[in-house]
Formats: C-alpha cells, sequence, structure tokens
C-alpha cells in the first residue's frame, strides 16, 4: 500500500509518528482561517527560500487549497531535490483524516 493510499486510510497517525511534517501552503490569512494542527504553514511563494527547513522535516505532505498552487509547491520540492513528500491534496481532506487519528 503506498503512502497516499495509507494516508487517507487512517495512516495519517503512523506518517506523522515516524516523522512526517504537514506542509499547508495556503497565504497566512488562509491559514489563519484553518489549518490542521501542527502543520508548518509555509506558503507556496515561500517554497523556495525555506527549501532549508524542509529537508530537515523528512517526509512532507502537501496540503493546501488543492488547486494550482499544490502542482507549483511540488514542482519547486522536486526541483530543489526533495523527493519524499506526496500532495494530499486540499487541507481540509488532510484535517479530516488527521481527526480520525
Amino acid at each position: 500500500m503506498g503512502l497516499f493510499s495509507s494516508l487517507f486510510g487512517g495512516g495519517l497517525k503512523a506518517a506523522l509518528e515516524e516523522g512526517s511534517a504537514i506542509i499547508d501552503i495556503r497565504s497566512a490569512a488562509e491559514y489563519d482561517s484553518g489549518h490542521v494542527p501542527g502543520a508548518h504553514n509555509i506558503p507556496v511563494d515561500r517554497i523556495a527560500i525555506s527549501i532549508p527547513r524542509i529537508k530537515g522535516f523528512g517526509k512532507v505532505i502537501i496540503c493546501g487549497a488543492g488547486d494550482s498552487r499544490n502542482s507549483q509547491a511540488t514542482d519547486l520540492l522536486r526541483r530543489n531535490g526533495i523527493t519524499s513528500f506526496i500532495d494530499g491534496g486540499s487541507w481540509d481532506r488532510v484535517y479530516r483524516s488527521w481527526k480520525k487519528t
């Protein structure tokens, strides 16, 4: 079973216990309106300058608004040598999975 299927099949808790970090790529205002507890808010326009910090997280779960910013973020991660991540889609989808933990 892949990380994505296990993540939304109840495996988010295990992923977090293994050191995965949730990165919410929405703007600060969007993040402040609701987010997954413990998620790091790194807006997509700050991903490039945050690469050293992100590399320190190990595995990463990206969440956002489920729009084109998710693709932008994952592309930036790949271009900067970060390959241990998944695009979790919208933050509320990740939140619903988190609530089940």
